[in-house]
């Protein structure tokens, strides 16, 4: 692994730590901290689910999990596994499948850029929030680990925040030194990635392996309007908002189906 990206993996599993470990010190588990997420962790579920209703028993690979909530939320007892390079990540996601009371999830902690799994183990590897941390060469690359443990015939997913949205123009705005004194999420290492630069980042990442894209969707989740805004609001004007403005919404989300090169 070049040294570059070494030193990037080593700063994103420090600050993520510092996060998570701050979190479980302060009892800050919860099923969902406002409407705005609680909304949001559903939409993907319920389309995540949908796609895995073709298998039998699906086994699913979150690489680069976090907090794992989006796995947890597939079901009771769908057959998960977490990796993440963060040991607090891990516990903050094992409090979590508690708070939940789901079964049958596996944590490991790795690197999803040498993952420690065989060829073609899961049905679904998927991650959310990770891509935009890198540049497109290791995005890339960390993809290309996720397409080479995903079952032929089966999905590999990512997702990166959008930055036409609602909130990540206010997490842009107070980044600023101006703003440092009013409280909330801050851009930090996050890279703007586009619907057109996910999608060859994708095609790129399968010229390393025995796989190809038999075919792919692109989805947009999460109202457009910032996290903080009132339930009331976003079960109204803000559904407005989500229809008039589709592609402003928070994340932008692309799925695919990977099929065996003959």
């Amino acid at each position: 692994m070049r040294a570059h990206l070494k030193k990037v993996v080593h700063e994103e599993n420090e600050f993520w730590s510092k996060i998570f470990d701050e979190e479980i010190k302060n009892n800050n588990i919860n099923h969902f901290s406002s409407y705005w997420w609680e909304n949001y962790y559903r939409e993907i579920a319920a389309y995540v689910k949908f796609k895995l209703n073709k298998f039998s028993n699906p086994k699913v690979l979150e690489a680069g999990a976090g907090s794992g909530k989006a796995s947890i939320l597939l079901g009771k007892k769908l057959d998960r596994t977490l990796l993440d390079i963060s040991d607090k990540a891990l516990d903050f996601a094992k409090e979590l499948v508690n708070k939940f009371n789901v079964e049958n999830i596996k944590y490991v902690k790795g690197d999803v850029f040498d993952m420690p799994f065989r060829k073609d183990s899961f049905h679904l590897v998927w991650n959310i929030g990770v891509v935009e941390h890198y540049n497109f060469e290791e995005s890339a690359r960390a993809l290309a680990e996720m397409v080479r443990v995903t079952k032929e015939n089966g999905y590999i997913a990512f997702a990166v925040p959008n930055f036409s949205s609602g909130p990540i123009l206010k997490a842009r705005l107070l980044k600023h030194t101006v703003f440092k004194f009013i409280p909330g999420y801050r851009l930090g290492t996050e890279k703007q990635y586009l619907e057109s630069d996910l999608i060859r980042i994708l095609n790129k990442a399968v010229q390393y392996s025995d796989k190809y894209i038999e075919d792919f969707d692109v989805q947009y989740f999460g109202n457009p309007l910032p996290m903080e805004t009132p339930k009331i609001v976003l079960k109204s004007f803000g559904r407005l908002i989500e229809k008039w403005f589709p592609k402003n919404r928070f994340l932008i989300f692309i799925i695919a189906k990977l099929r065996r090169k003959k």
